[in-house]
């Protein structure tokens, strides 16, 4: 849940996370929307 949160608040490391491969990428974005 503190992840969500500081994407949420940081735009930023969302864009971090988009720039790593697909395979990081996608974790992380579809663990958010599941929760």
């Amino acid at each position: 849940m503190k992840i969500k949160v500081e994407n949420v608040k940081r735009p930023d490391e969302t864009r971090t996370k988009k720039e790593l491969p697909r395979s990081t990428g996608i974790i992380p974005i579809r663990s958010l929307e599941n929760k």
